[in-house]
């Protein structure tokens, strides 16, 4: 009789086990999708997406042809940081190939990390410019409102820091904060 109750209360902690396992494996499946997903988002918000144009259209009330200006602005603005981000992401693959040897050059691992800290300060200008462009642009009354809102929608539309350098030799990892691998071409 106690071996058929042993029995009984080892089956049960199985059971439990298994469905503790199951939840787990759930919530993981959950929690990796989610954080995809707001990769994404911010990807396309950060690369000419469709919902950051019509954000900022809608909001100030552009005109056609303020749009269509708008438009040439931000072409040009994300050609621009195309060409930085691959700067930066060269100098990034530079400076970890260095890590990998015994007794790096701390000269030159300190001369690359300036070279990226210069090509993000130049990233930051272009964010700068193409937005006062856009200001150049607005009535008066446009201004006024893209005064009041531009520092939450730089925030929301542009990745706070670079995105960590890409190895496709290694399997990928949710993102710890808010940055992702570099968009696809």
């Amino acid at each position: 009789m106690n071996y058929f109750r042993e029995n009984k209360i080892i089956s049960f902690l199985i059971l439990v086990l298994i469905i503790l396992n199951l939840s787990t494996l759930a919530f993981c499946w959950i929690l990796w999708s989610r954080v995809e997903r707001n990769q994404d988002f911010r990807q396309g918000m950060s690369d000419n997406h469709p919902m950051e144009r019509n954000i900022i259209e809608d909001q100030l009330k552009l005109n056609a042809e303020q749009r269509k200006e708008f438009s040439q602005f931000r072409e040009k603005h994300f050609a621009s940081k195309r060409i930085i981000n691959d700067k930066i992401n060269s100098i990034r693959d530079q400076l970890f190939d260095m890590i990998k040897s015994d007794h790096p050059d701390s000269n030159a691992l300190n001369n690359l990390a300036a070279k990226i800290g210069e090509a993000e300060a130049q990233k930051q200008l272009e964010i700068v410019r193409h937005f006062e462009d856009l200001r150049k642009v607005c009535n008066p009354d446009q201004k006024d409102k893209f005064d009041t809102w531009i520092n939450d929608v730089v925030k929301l539309i542009c990745p706070q820091g670079p995105p960590p350098p890409h190895n496709h030799d290694r399997p990928p990892f949710p993102p710890s904060n808010n940055f992702g691998p570099p968009p696809p071409r």
